[in-house]
């Protein structure tokens, strides 16, 4: 059992059916398992510090699939990498675009970790949940 299998926050969130694109969801797992992706947490993605790799979160992660595609594309404004205006969030195109159906009105994408439906960026940001894990859920649950 790992530190992740039981979160220590509650969301209130109903279980429902999920659903996603599967070309999408695997190119997503694939991306993140690929060791290409610095992870960081707290924004979709962030500049490398001393030339280092840019950080992404697992949803950054998922905006960057969409720019290599052609299908939307990174923006920086005063600093900040945002994608369709958002830097912290996985924009409502991009759940669109990927065909995410279990997403939750405050918290976003969900995923089940221990019984509990989860937001996503808790499992990256505050339990600090390597992209693997991260994609197993992804690739088990989508």
């Amino acid at each position: 059992m790992s530190e992740w299998d039981s979160p220590d926050r509650t969301f209130d969130i109903e279980k429902a059916e999920r659903s996603m694109n599967s070309d999408v969801r695997d190119l997503w797992v694939e991306a993140l398992r690929s060791g290409i992706y610095t992870k960081g947490k707290y924004k979709l993605r962030v500049d490398g510090e001393d030339g280092s790799s840019d950080r992404y979160c697992a949803m950054g992660v998922l905006c960057s699939i969409a720019d290599l595609l052609d299908i939307y594309k990174w923006d920086k404004l005063h600093d900040e990498w945002m994608m369709l205006g958002r830097n912290n969030i996985l924009p409502h195109p991009i759940h669109d675009w990927a065909g995410i159906t279990m997403t939750h009105p405050s918290h976003g994408l969900v995923l089940e970790v221990g019984g509990k439906e989860v937001p996503i960026w808790y499992l990256n940001d505050s339990i600090d949940m390597s992209f693997e894990d991260i994609a197993t859920l992804i690739g088990a649950q989508y």
